[in-house]
């Protein structure tokens, strides 16, 4: 049978599991940068030439991912150019979006469309564009 006694002697103990349990904070200092690597092909198919090359990043909220769409909104740029210059070697590039011009605190990271543009040595925008999904470590 349950007392009084007994029921508060319980209540006590969790009180103090609450207590005691540490806090739980956030990492302090994250790295606020996404990766993203792709392979760059020329219309026949090949690999493009060696090289360092000027490209440009987009980030879009909303829409189908199709270019002129006109249903997505443009929330971040990055364009690299001059001594930040993309490299490419066999075809494939990988950078750091976000460690040239860090993201606008206007991307809401929450939600689920958001598309990434890549414009390639000024020869406009690729299409579709990629949609951006979770990440093991993600900045939300």
């Amino acid at each position: 049978m349950i007392t009084r006694g007994k029921i508060l002697l319980l209540l006590f103990f969790f009180s103090l599991l609450f207590v005691f349990a540490g806090k739980a904070s956030a990492a302090t200092g994250i790295n606020e940068q996404l990766n993203f690597q792709g392979k760059l092909v020329n219309t026949s198919g090949t690999n493009v030439a060696d090289g360092n090359y000027n490209m440009e990043f987009k980030i879009y909220q909303d829409g189908d991912g199709v270019i002129g769409g006109g249903d997505e909104t443009l929330k971040w740029t990055e364009t690299r150019t001059a001594g930040n210059q993309v490299a490419v070697n066999d075809g494939v590039f990988r950078v750091s979006l976000g460690s040239v011009t860090a993201f606008s605190t206007n991307i809401d990271w929450n939600q689920s469309v958001l598309w990434l543009s890549v414009n390639f040595n000024g020869d406009g925008e690729m299409g579709p564009y990629v949609r951006l999904s979770a990440a093991p470590y993600a900045l939300n």
